[in-house]
């Protein structure tokens, strides 16, 4: 096969997080007959049709950013994710940990809408361009939270269950390990931060260029600390108002004096008359997370024109 001299060559997008890169609660916007609603702010795999699935794909902010550079774009097909979870799906799929494959679903996970963990086949120079999502650092796991309970179990568990139940047995072990709350989190954080670096690193190296933006807020001074992330680091400005995290521009946790109530779908009033009770990003707000991160994409790349002139 040969191309004409001046056809364009075509790399595609990777788009790596949890339920706000996966698009959770779109398939509403859909008006579909068959849509059912789980209990208030949750998840049922087996409420999501393929064809509610097929609808999302159409108008969540990955496929937005794809159509505007005119390319393709590639997503997680699970919805939800930690930072162990969706560096560890990627790298099957690159090939990165072909022959120590150790990722797994992890509790509440077993059921998806599609054959999840089949891991599709991707190569580096298929891709320009990696945007990686940061999700909340207390779904993941660390070596070091394992003890043993009263009972001689041992116990192996989530950060984000720790965070929930601050059980005797957690404040136990951060007095047997010298370690206050703090510390735990800084730790937390520092391993989540870490492991995204590295995974981020390894895409450059193999010369995808790579992104990162946060929903969580506190994911954005360790960025910002780093001067290998803050380089790549995209923010978000709405109405005028700058953000640097998702859940600030949401208006998550009395983050923000200026409410922005159309990007929660369960505040959504402008396109429902009674809401479904979701927390996520939506449709709107995927298309102001789609805005920014085209526009911090294109004003790279005119600065690296800018400078290859001169």
């Amino acid at each position: 096969m040969k191309s004409k001299n001046n056809k364009t060559v075509t790399k595609g997008i990777v788009f790596a997080g949890c339920s706000f890169t996966w698009g959770q609660g779109l398939y509403y916007y859909s008006n579909l007959d068959s849509l059912k609603e789980p209990p208030p702010h949750h998840y049922h795999s087996n409420l999501v049709r393929f064809s509610h699935y097929e609808y999302i794909k159409t108008i969540r902010f990955p496929r937005l950013v794809a159509n505007h550079f005119n390319t393709f774009e590639v997503c997680q097909p699970f919805n939800g994710g930690a930072t162990y979870s969706i560096i560890e799906w990627w790298e099957n799929c690159f090939g990165v940990n072909e022959n120590t494959a150790t990722f797994w679903p992890g509790p509440g996970r077993s059921e998806s809408i599609r054959d999840d963990y089949n891991y599709p086949g991707h190569f580096f120079d298929d891709f320009s361009t990696i945007v990686y999502q940061c999700t909340q650092w207390p779904r993941s796991h660390s070596p070091a939270m394992i003890w043993k309970n009263d009972h001689g179990d041992i116990v192996r568990t989530s950060h984000h269950n720790v965070m929930i139940n601050q059980t005797e047995e957690f404040h136990k072990w951060l007095i047997e390990n010298n370690l206050t709350l703090d510390q735990y989190v800084h730790n937390g954080l520092v391993q989540d931060i870490n492991d995204i670096k590295r995974f981020l690193q390894n895409f450059e190296h193999n010369g995808v260029r790579a992104y990162i933006m946060t929903w969580p807020h506190d994911m954005v001074p360790y960025i910002k600390n780093d001067p290998w992330l803050s380089q790549r680091f995209i923010e978000f400005n709405y109405h005028g108002y700058n953000y640097t995290n998702i859940e600030q521009m949401m208006g998550y946790m009395h983050l923000q004096s200026v409410p922005h109530p159309e990007l929660t779908i369960y505040r959504d009033l402008e396109s429902f008359t009674e809401p479904p009770q979701d927390h996520h990003p939506s449709l709107k707000c995927h298309q102001v997370i789609a805005d920014n991160v085209i526009r911090h994409i294109e004003a790279e790349q005119y600065r690296n024109r800018m400078n290859e002139r001169t």
